[in-house]
């Protein structure tokens, strides 16, 4: 694609208008999209690209690699795109301002969107907004958001993460360093709803972690699971119809503050056993 923008950059912008077509990956491997510059100053990065009016599919199968990659890559804009059936739907690593709005992803095999950076904080301000990420019956099996090590800065918003395994997830496996755990993550009117085992997982050493008016309904197990971090918020929260508990606080997790919400009608999978919150002994 042609490159250029207003600073004259090398890696100036891609501009990638659909217009409604439809773009079909035909290999089981590998990156379908890629928007990358080279890792430095800002004249290597690749600077101001846009996606958006397109649907993307594939034609076979998918056994690995990301159907978009955003890669050293600053103020990068998807829009009203959808993509079907991808490994891994849209990975960013080592970017800066990442804006993702109104998806549709369905059906991926392994993850919906995947934040990571690979070296420091190095993937920063990342909004997704106004977006659909669902499985399929019969293949609960994807994580809807992943936020690994090197991330800090995430907003989201109206969002829903329906139908896999985990809803969002909180890891720190990247880069194992606690100067580089996922840090400063926002979320508001974000649900996760039916999915295997988690609706939210927080599994990281995270730092600064805010829910507002958030959900986590019909979770195989639990709805919230604060099993890592510091210096959580759950603000007018609901969690109800999970197979275990509604909101579990475990393992590592301190600092863990509930304002208001309901944590109702869990414990559907096991009788009576669980509880709206479960606490573990010491907390």
């Amino acid at each position: 694609f042609p490159s250029h923008d207003r600073s004259g950059n090398t890696n100036g912008g891609i501009i990638l208008q659909g217009n409604g077509c439809t773009l079909v990956k035909t290999t089981a491997s590998g990156v379908g999209v890629l928007v990358q510059g080279a890792a430095g100053g800002s004249t290597l990065r690749r600077q101001s690209s846009k996606i958006t009016n397109i649907k993307f599919v594939v034609s076979i199968a998918q056994t690995s690699g990301d159907y978009i990659q955003i890669l050293n890559s600053d103020h990068t804009i998807l829009d009203a795109i959808s993509i079907e059936s991808a490994y891994k739907a849209i990975t960013v690593v080592d970017s800066f301002d990442t804006k993702l709005s109104h998806l549709y992803i369905r059906n991926s095999q392994s993850i919906d969107v995947y934040l990571y950076g690979s070296t420091g904080l190095s993937t920063v301000e990342t909004y997704i907004s106004n977006s659909t990420f669902e499985g399929v019956s019969g293949n609960l099996t994807k994580t809807g958001l992943l936020i690994e090590s090197g991330t800090s800065g995430v907003y989201v918003s109206n969002a829903d993460f329906t139908q896999g395994s985990l809803g969002v997830q909180i890891n720190h496996t990247v880069q194992p360093s606690a100067a580089y755990r996922p840090e400063w993550l926002f979320f508001v009117n974000t649900l996760c709803d039916t999915n295997a085992l988690f609706g939210w997982a927080f599994s990281a050493n995270v730092a600064g972690v805010y829910l507002t008016q958030c959900w986590a309904s019909t979770a195989g197990q639990v709805g919230f699971a604060i099993n890592n971090g510091t210096t959580v918020f759950l603000n007018g929260c609901v969690a109800q119809n999970n197979g275990q508990h509604g909101l579990s606080i475990t393992g590592n997790a301190v600092e863990v503050h509930v304002n208001g919400g309901i944590f109702a009608c869990n414990s559907t999978s096991s009788g009576a056993i669980y509880h709206g919150i479960g606490i573990v002994t010491g907390k």
